[in-house]
């Protein structure tokens, strides 16, 4: 059986999941040749970053998305990826990580989603991280995806909802600074099938995903890790 086993001991972001599924060897410039063609007209330009980079040592890719693009609402970006051109199993995808995200702001600012109103989701970075990531799993196409407790660090009122809403396993080392974001967690609590230790498994390929914010000490990188099991 393949499987995917997300390492998020040192946090998890959009940015940081993309940036290991590239690090598993995906071309950047292909993907964002794909997912520019297959965005709807009238969408704002943005360009794919991807460097190579390093925490405590240990190399890894770093991603980020150049656009000044923002939208007045959710909903806006929900009608997007309605209209993308691809696989229905990536607009599937994203449309459910995307209304997780608006879900859990609804129910900590205790409005209807439809009124809900933010300003970092609603940015062309977070779209790309969402729409990126629902590409690059379904292309991968593990049969199982597994994944470590996450640490929080201090995390966001909306983070904890994600957590509360889908049960996932959590922990925080770093009580001062957000080390997950809930990008991050809305991605994870949409692909992951069980969380756990990384079973015995013959390991095909490994990506090292760094994020760009800011932390101190700097966390270990997120890391994914492709791999054959026989049994799970």
């Amino acid at each position: 059986m393949k499987i995917a086993y997300i390492n998020c001991a040192g946090g998890v972001a959009g940015d940081m999941i993309l940036a290991a599924l590239f690090g598993l060897g995906f071309s950047p410039e292909k993907v964002e040749k794909k997912i520019k063609a297959a965005l709807p007209p009238g969408c704002p330009d943005w360009k794919l970053l991807v460097k190579d980079s390093e925490v405590n040592h240990l190399p890894g890719k770093k991603v980020r998305i150049v656009g000044e693009g923002h939208w007045q609402s959710p909903s806006e970006m929900k009608k997007i990826i309605s209209g993308i051109g691809l696989a229905s199993k990536v607009k599937k995808l994203a449309g459910k990580i995307l209304q997780t995200l608006i879900t859990a702001e609804a129910r900590v600012h205790r409005i209807k989603t439809k009124d809900v109103h933010f300003h970092e989701i609603n940015s062309i970075d977070t779209l790309i991280d969402i729409l990126g990531a629902a590409y690059l799993l379904n292309e991968l196409s593990p049969e199982k995806i597994i994944c470590s407790a996450i640490n929080l660090g201090r995390p966001a009122p909306a983070t904890l909802e994600i957590v509360r809403m889908r049960h996932i396993t959590v922990f925080s080392s770093n009580p001062r600074q957000e080390m997950a974001t809930p990008t991050g967690l809305a991605i994870v609590a949409n692909v992951v099938d069980d969380f756990g230790d990384m079973p015995k498994v013959k390991i095909l390929g490994a990506g090292y995903g760094i994020g760009t914010k800011k932390i101190l000490p700097p966390p270990q990188p997120l890391i994914i890790i492709n791999g054959m099991v026989k049994n799970y």
